[in-house]
Parts: C-alpha cells; sequence; structure tokens
C-alpha cells in the first residue's frame, strides 16, 4: 500500500493507472483472482474479448454462460486487452481514458458483491 501511494505522489505517474492495478492487487490477496484465460463458471477456454463478458459475481466468463446472466459487462477488445495489461507488469502504452474508467468501475462493483462490508469508493464519486 505504501509503495503504490508513493508511486501515485509522484508527479509524473499516471495515478488512475495505478489505482487500477492497486484493485487487481487487492482483489488478488483477497482470494478473487480474475483469470482472463478461462470461463470462471465453466472452465472453457476464452479465445478472444469477443467471446468473454465480465460477471459481478464470478469474473470473465465465456459467452454461453453469459447467455443467462443479468448483471454482466461485455468488453470491446481494447477494453478487454487493456484489462489483461493490468494484470501484468507489462508497460500498457496508450489507452482510452474511458475504458480505464470502466475498469475500475467493474472492479469497485465486483469487490461491492464479493465483500458486503465494502460499500464503494467514496472519493471516485467526487470527481
Amino acid at each position: 500500500v505504501i509503495k503504490i501511494l508513493l508511486m501515485m505522489n509522484e508527479k509524473d505517474s499516471d495515478s488512475q493507472l495505478l489505482f487500477a492495478k492497486f484493485l487487481f492487487f487487492i482483489i488478488t490477496q483477497t482470494g478473487y483472482e480474475i483469470s482472463f484465460h478461462m470461463c470462471s463458471s465453466c472452465g472453457e477456454k476464452i479465445e478472444s474479448s469477443s467471446s468473454a463478458a465480465f460477471s459481478y459475481s464470478e469474473g470473465i466468463i465465456c459467452e454461453n454462460c453469459n447467455i443467462n446472466k443479468e448483471l454482466t459487462f461485455n468488453f470491446n477488445e481494447e477494453l478487454f486487452n487493456l484489462f489483461k495489461c493490468l494484470t501484468t507488469r507489462k508497460n500498457i502504452g496508450s489507452y482510452k481514458k474511458n475504458n480505464l474508467e470502466s475498469i475500475i468501475f467493474i472492479l469497485e462493483k465486483f469487490l461491492e458483491y464479493h465483500i458486503p462490508e465494502f460499500r464503494g469508493i467514496k472519493s471516485l464519486k467526487m470527481f
């Protein structure tokens, strides 16, 4: 936590990007790691963004499992790739700010679903 806060405090840092990476870290450390390679529901291999969606209850799911789900978020290719890149140590490169905002929103809802005491991130609503 201290390391990420120090990085966010640096003058030329992208604090929103660092915050999204921090959310992934928190999710992984609390035991809710998100897999991008296989469906969290049936175990089918996820081939591309067009065959994946995000379920707030399960994580990444395939298009077959998405058919009967109500609370899902469908990916476009750019958003899915950014989502995957945030979980690695690779250089992210360029991205659309609204995609990063969508990811933070998705992760916040994922945490709200799995951790009943978590009431969302109020400071995000201020800006």
